[in-house]
């Protein structure tokens, strides 16, 4: 099952936004000429993340399983009620790596989520398919989920949103210019 529960000293807190802060202005005092005005913007981006992976785990809490066991829920879900899929398919959505996925179907077959089967033109290869409690869980969840976002996004409005998407992906294509999130080699070593 996952905790909810994080030690004081790793919690977030509203406090750590102004800590943040502060730490900036230091900076720019410590050494002059330094300009810091970016930092507020992206040093808030991991305490929202904080933020978020305590309320989804929470959100998952009930229902014993990671956010890992319910990204592959969730994909297999989205791709339609009776679909089968094979593990290389799911690891080529960002919910699990190769590594990952072997155990965490193993967990979700163990919970009678998924039954994996030998492919029907394939011996080298597994289908997966979601079971019906698999597939009522994920809606559960996907419904709890679109709850605890709308309530994240309380007071924006629509352009808002599209905005905040919009500046979000900028920063993402800046930083995966600069360190990209899959390099092509690593996805080959992790059989």
């Amino acid at each position: 099952m996952i905790s909810d529960r994080l030690d004081k000293h790793d919690a977030p807190s509203r406090d750590t936004a102004e800590t943040l802060e502060n730490l900036r202005k230091r900076w720019e005092e410590e050494v002059p000429g330094l300009d810091g005005s970016r930092l507020p913007v992206v040093a808030r981006l991991p305490l929202l993340a904080a933020f978020h992976q305590r309320a989804y785990a929470r959100l998952l809490a009930p229902f014993g399983i990671s956010p890992a066991d319910y990204g592959v829920l969730g994909t297999i879900r989205a791709l339609g009620l009776g679909t089968t899929t094979s593990p290389s398919d799911l690891v080529r959505f960002p919910v699990q790596t190769r590594v990952g996925m072997t155990r965490t179907l193993d967990r979700l077959e163990n919970e009678d989520l998924l039954e994996r089967s030998p492919h029907p033109h394939d011996r080298r290869r597994v289908s997966v398919e979601l079971t019906d409690r698999g597939a009522e869980v994920a809606e559960t969840i996907y419904r709890a989920e679109l709850d605890l976002l709308e309530e994240a996004l309380l007071g924006f409005s629509e352009e808002d949103r599209r905005a905040l998407v919009g500046f979000i992906d900028r920063m993402i294509d800046n930083f995966c210019s600069y360190a990209p999130a899959r390099p092509a080699d690593a996805s080959a070593n992790e059989n």
